[in-house]
């Protein structure tokens, strides 16, 4: 807003002193100039003209609006925390209204973008606490699902699925037991794997990472052992230590490989759900 007003400013000294000082815009005008540069991707030029329209036009009806564009032009510019801000004063001044509820949803999403989950299920929580809309509600409870999803908590994903009136709507049967077939790799068990290199690699179908990390391990713990059998301690004791830094890598590699495999295939899933989502609330 103070970016906005010191724009203006400048902009009154430079029309008085040149020739536009009986310029007059419309507040339509100003919205459609502001919509122009969200239409363009051109976020941050259309925030500023969204707050130009409100500090010059705060009653009109298309303010409300203009402050949920502001908070959703955050959103796209990846500035979470001042789009968390902005969406909240929609949400406080419109309570219920159609632009609060998806101010709401995409609140919700700032904080998963975030990686504040509990924030993110607490702000639809609320929503579920004061709204009487049965729509709402669902839809609600399905973003719940999708984030315990996301943080693979099957008992609070199909907990929340369970609590949604109209399930044939969101295919809820389907979506729970897709969720509970997802066959994930257990880190723990890719890590012990690991103890022979490579094999946790194996584990996760990396062969190429199996081969290199079996060959190169195996090479290294060869080639200390022969500087010892010769009586080389010092070039033995180099290899074992540069050995170990590659043992416990293909240890700890492993066990990273298996989070990401596992983060991986819930985020295939969940991509084709929002999809789902987005196409149901785009009709």
């Amino acid at each position: 807003m103070k970016l906005a007003i010191i724009y203006m400013f400048f902009s009154i000294i430079i029309c008085n002193s040149v020739y536009c000082s009986d310029l007059i815009i419309s507040s339509e005008e100003q919205y459609q100039f502001a919509e122009k540069y969200f239409d363009s991707h051109d976020y941050s030029k259309a925030i500023i003209e969204y707050e130009r329209f409100i500090y010059f036009f705060p009653k009109d009806s298309m303010v409300e609006n203009a402050m949920y564009k502001i908070g959703l032009s955050y959103f796209n510019n990846e500035d979470f925390k001042k789009g968390i801000e902005s969406l909240n004063k929609v949400i406080e001044k419109y309570n219920l209204s159609d632009l609060a509820v998806k101010s709401y949803f995409t609140v919700s999403e700032s904080y998963i973008k975030i990686e504040d989950f509990d924030s993110a299920i607490s702000t639809l929580l609320n929503l579920i606490d004061i709204s009487s809309n049965v729509q709402i509600k669902d839809e609600s409870y399905y973003r719940i699902g999708l984030i315990y999803i996301q943080n693979r908590m099957e008992k609070e994903a199909v907990l929340a699925f369970s609590k949604i009136f109209n399930k044939d709507a969101y295919n809820i049967k389907n979506i729970t037991q897709e969720f509970l077939a997802i066959q994930g790799k257990n880190p723990k068990i890719a890590g012990m794997l690991s103890i022979i290199p490579g094999l946790g690699y194996l584990y996760l179908n990396r062969y190429q990472d199996a081969l290199v990390s079996f060959l190169f391990n195996t090479g290294l713990i060869l080639s200390a052992y022969k500087a010892f059998q010769d009586d080389n301690i010092a070039l033995g004791s180099v290899i074992s230590l540069v050995g170990s830094g590659f043992y416990f890598g293909n240890i700890y590699g492993s066990v990273s490989s298996a989070h990401k495999y596992n983060k991986n295939k819930i985020k295939i899933f969940l991509d084709k759900l929002k999809l789902s989502l987005n196409e149901k609330n785009s009709i």
